[in-house]
């Protein structure tokens, strides 16, 4: 079981954008105020499509019970594969981060609490030390592991996929 973290950024959409939606949610209103009700479904069809208009998730990674925190590169769109661009890219100002649950988090409680001890790829920062073992676990049995992630210079580790589960 893993935690998935993220950057969340408020869009500024265009005023036609805003008055498409704000029709949109008109006629949802319209349909439960006439028929008496609603499905569950349209409502969270209806709030994940506000969401996505309103604000930009950036994944930053993901941190699974024992392994040491995985970063997603999103092919350098936001940030290098070092932590100084990575603080710069946290510290910008906009938006907050927050896990897959909708916790907050500052840039320092994030680097120093969520990723804490599991943010450097070397065994002696391992929160249980098994992580290599399972890496060779992998490799041996379906000879692929070590083609999805690499270490950066500065020790982070890194996805060469920006696909996390």
């Amino acid at each position: 079981m893993g935690t998935n973290y993220y950057k969340v950024k408020p869009k500024n959409p265009p005023f036609t954008e805003i008055k498409k939606t704000r029709e949109s949610f008109n006629e949802l209103v319209n349909k439960l105020t006439d028929e008496g009700y609603i499905t569950e479904y349209e409502i969270d069809n209806f709030l994940s499509q506000l969401k996505e208009f309103v604000i930009e998730e950036v994944h930053l990674g993901k941190r699974s019970g024992g392994w040491q925190f995985i970063w997603n590169h999103n092919n350098k769109k936001y940030y290098e594969d070092n932590l100084e661009s990575i603080k710069r890219f946290l510290s910008n100002g906009e938006g907050w981060i927050e896990d897959e649950y909708g916790e907050r988090f500052s840039v320092e409680e994030f680097l120093n609490k969520e990723v804490g001890d599991s943010m450097y790829n070397d065994p002696k920062r391992f929160i249980n030390g098994r992580q290599y073992d399972e890496r060779k676990k992998c490799m041996y049995e379906y000879g692929r592991c070590a083609n999805y992630e690499y270490t950066s210079k500065d020790g982070l580790r890194f996805s060469t996929s920006t696909e996390f589960s």
